[in-house]
C-alpha cells in the first residue's frame, strides 16, 4: 500500500476511534443523568388516575334563525374611529332570541344567542371563548360594546341604526 494511503487508512482510523469514545461518552453521560432523576417529583402532587377528567361546560344551544327579525346596520364609532369592514356590518337579531353579526367584507356570521334586559341587549357568541357584547337600545339605535378579548380580535364598538 502506498504511502500516502497508509496516511489517509490511519487518520481514518484515529478519526473513528475518537467519534466511538465520544458516542460511548455522551451514551454513559446520558444513563447517569437519567438515573439520577428524583423517584418522587419535586413539587406538587401526581394527578389522581381514577379521579375524572374534568369537562368544560356545553355551551348552551343557539336558537333557531328563524321567525320574525331586525336589521341593525352600521350608523357610527362609538368612541373611537372603525374600521372599513366595520362600516359594512350589521346585526340581525331573531326574535327567536338568537342573531348574528355579518361584515360584508367576510362570508363567514358570527352566530349566537341574546338577552334583552330593558333596554340592554347581551349578546353571546355561543361557543366563542372571546366573550360577548353588550347593547343598549336608544330609540331605534344599538349601541354595541365589545368585550376587552373581542376588541383585541379586531371587533370595533359602533352605533347601529334599524333599518328593518
Amino acid at each position: 500500500m502506498p504511502t500516502c494511503h497508509r496516511r489517509v487508512a490511519g487518520i481514518a482510523l484515529v478519526v473513528v476511534t475518537a467519534l466511538a469514545v465520544g458516542l460511548a461518552a455522551c451514551s454513559r453521560d446520558r444513563s447517569s443523568l437519567l438515573s439520577n432523576r428524583p423517584s418522587r417529583p419535586i413539587s406538587g402532587t401526581l394527578p389522581n388516575p381514577g379521579a375524572p377528567t374534568p369537562v368544560p361546560p356545553t355551551p348552551a344551544p343557539t336558537p333557531p334563525l328563524s321567525g320574525a327579525f331586525a336589521t341593525y346596520a352600521y350608523h357610527a364609532p362609538l368612541g373611537y374611529a372603525v374600521s372599513t369592514f366595520t362600516t359594512r356590518s350589521a346585526f340581525v337579531l331573531y326574535e327567536s332570541g338568537a342573531f348574528y353579526l355579518k361584515y360584508d367584507a367576510f362570508e363567514h356570521r358570527y352566530i349566537g344567542s341574546y338577552e334583552t334586559d330593558q333596554s340592554r341587549v347581551l349578546f353571546n357568541f355561543g361557543s366563542d371563548s372571546r366573550g360577548g357584547a353588550i347593547g343598549t337600545l336608544k330609540g331605534g339605535l344599538l349601541e354595541v360594546e365589545f368585550s376587552d378579548l373581542m376588541q383585541h380580535s379586531d371587533f370595533e364598538n359602533a352605533v347601529y341604526r334599524r333599518v328593518e
